[in-house]
């Protein structure tokens, strides 16, 4: 019983001397915190080094390192902007040639029509004109300006005899598989565009021919008549 309540006394002197110590001890860490007696804590404040923030966290660095990550990212953006770009442009010329291949077969048969069509044109104009001259000189006949007339005639079969030339060298297969199909097909239909022009300058020659012709042959007739 003796030993029990001795044991309890050192117990409550233990707990006692250990409370008051701990405040003892705080307060004398701060009666020695500051040499201007203001007890302020001179451990919280941030140090500095010739201007430049040397706490844990320092702000410079991560203004540095923000900017780095900024640009880092702004640069992934432009790359991603280029792929995308990039497969755009793939996709679409992959869709150009697969909508060229199930067209190929009726393209290349109306760029052949074209040529023929245009060579027939050619043809028949210069059996008209032919028959003309021949008419003029068979009925010997004086027709004003037959010369300059024969001569803008010939010219004109000249010019479409080379666009037509033009047009058959750029007529051919269709190769899808070449990026510059397109190019291709729309230089033939310029092509067509210029012999058209010059097959209908080839026929107003000739119809200014026959008209020149038909006066000098009524004139003929009516000296005759008389």
């Amino acid at each position: 019983m003796k030993q029990l309540k001795r044991l309890f006394i050192i117990s409550a002197t233990l707990l006692f001397s250990s409370s008051v110590a701990v405040p003892a001890f705080a307060f004398a860490e701060g009666s020695n915190s500051g040499n201007d007696g203001s007890g302020s804590n001179s451990s919280s404040e941030t140090e500095t080094e010739n201007g430049v923030e040397t706490g844990t966290h320092n702000t410079q660095e991560i203004k540095n390192r923000s900017n780095e990550l900024k640009d880092k990212y702004r640069q992934m953006a432009q790359e991603k902007k280029a792929e995308a770009k990039t497969e755009a442009k793939e996709k679409s010329s992959e869709a150009r040639q697969k909508a060229c291949e199930a067209r190929k077969e009726n393209i290349e048969k109306r760029l052949d029509k074209r040529v023929e069509r245009a060579k027939a044109h050619k043809a028949t104009f210069d059996k008209v004109y032919s028959r003309v001259m021949a008419f003029h000189d068979e009925k010997n006949l004086n027709t004003p300006n037959y010369d300059s007339l024969v001569a803008a005639a010939d010219a004109s079969a000249a010019e479409a005899e080379a666009q037509i030339n033009a047009l058959d060298s750029l007529d051919g297969n269709v190769d899808c598989s070449v990026a510059t199909v397109t190019d291709s097909l729309s230089a033939f239909k310029e092509a067509v565009k210029g012999t058209k022009q010059s097959l209908k300058d080839y026929r107003t020659a000739i119809k200014n021919l026959i008209v020149a012709v038909h006066q000098s042959a009524e004139t003929a007739e009516n000296s005759n008549d008389q």
